[in-house]
């Protein structure tokens, strides 16, 4: 067997934008992660990929717009992708902040309770790199789309 294969991470590549070089990793290691003091992220929950860089450097849309020509937002509100920013908090990645907020939330607002929790199913794959499916839970507790009891 290659050695690939038992490797999840990899190095995406380095995007442009403007006049700056950005490194984005897919499917980062711990070890890739903890280089960064906060990461920017897209996760294409399809596919089940998880892009990273410096939270310092390019926004999200930039990133996304340069890597596939296509615009995020559209991702977005259709639940495709999810993209924000992650700190580091108790020794944890926490999800501090949602980008395209709106999107997801008007996407999200339109689904039944029943295709919200479908959604966690899908997206449960992000806790391998940060806090994202009780965060999300409470939301849509707070937004009153998830029952009582699990």
């Amino acid at each position: 067997m290659r050695l690939q294969s038992y490797l999840q991470e990899e190095y995406h590549s380095r995007v442009k934008v403007y006049n700056d070089t950005y490194e984005v990793f897919v499917n980062p290691s711990k070890k890739e992660m903890n280089e960064f003091k906060m990461i920017r992220f897209i996760g294409d929950i399809p596919k089940k990929k998880l892009y990273i860089w410096d939270a310092f450097g390019a926004l999200h849309d930039a990133i996304w717009s340069n890597m596939y020509k296509k615009d995020l937002g559209s991702d977005i509100m259709t639940g495709k992708i999810i993209a924000g920013l992650l700190e580091k908090l108790g020794g944890k990645w926490e999800l501090t902040e949602y980008d395209g907020n709106e999107h997801m939330i008007a996407y999200l607002d339109k689904l039944p309770v029943r295709q919200i929790k479908d959604y966690v199913k899908k997206t449960k794959w992000l806790d391998k790199y940060f806090n994202f499916t009780e965060p999300f839970k409470d939301s849509m507790k707070e937004m009153g789309k998830w029952p009582g009891k699990e």
